[in-house]
């Protein structure tokens, strides 16, 4: 109706990008709960709007080595409380069935399913983080740039947490199961600062 009245799109629309689920067989990228969890998304946005204004973030950089930079050492296992760090706030609901990111009155907010799989949160917080850093909106079934903005969003999460160049110093060859258990287990980051 805000649109239809003013010519502009509404400000305050929740503008969504999911993580999707990817079929490795077909190639097809899905958010299968999307309209369950629009409705808990929606009552996310009412609530940071009951609470008043919210203060504006500084835009995040587009970069992820530059979002590392804003991280301490050794982040990983904290991943989730250090976001506020960077002014991202992280809201984490029972019954969700994936995460999302969203501005909500240009707060930059990452709302995701709280499943106490640390490893499986913090790649979504890393992929999620990755929209907003590159100014991902509307990343859902449908929209346009779809699988664009979800590799886009997968490398941001992969370098942030696994950086490249420091996984390519490590001899694999010599690594043993032992050793390789111990930096799955997120020694990695410890290791590599």
């Amino acid at each position: 109706m805000h649109e239809l009245i003013t010519g502009d799109p509404d400000p305050h629309r929740l503008v969504l990008s999911a993580r999707h689920s990817f079929d490795h067989d077909t190639g097809a990228r899905r958010v299968d709960g999307l309209e369950e969890d629009e409705a808990l998304l929606v009552d996310v946005r009412l609530a940071y709007a009951q609470a008043g204004p919210v203060p504006v973030s500084e835009p995040l950089p587009s970069e992820d080595e530059h979002v590392r930079r804003l991280l301490p050492d050794g982040f990983v296992r904290g991943f989730v409380d250090h976001l506020a760090q960077l002014e991202v706030d992280v809201v984490c609901i029972e019954n969700l069935s994936t995460a999302y990111s969203v501005l909500i009155d240009g707060r930059p907010v990452i709302v995701m399913p709280a499943t106490g799989n640390w490893f499986f949160q913090n790649w979504s917080l890393a992929h999620e983080l990755g929209h907003l850093a590159l100014g991902h909106e509307d990343v859902v079934p449908g929209s346009r740039g779809v699988e664009t903005k979800e590799s886009g969003a997968n490398r941001v999460a992969a370098d942030l947490l696994l950086p490249r160049a420091r996984l390519q110093e490590i001899d694999w060859a010599r690594t043993g199961p032992a050793a390789g258990a111990e930096l799955s287990d997120g020694d990695l980051t410890a290791m590599l600062g």
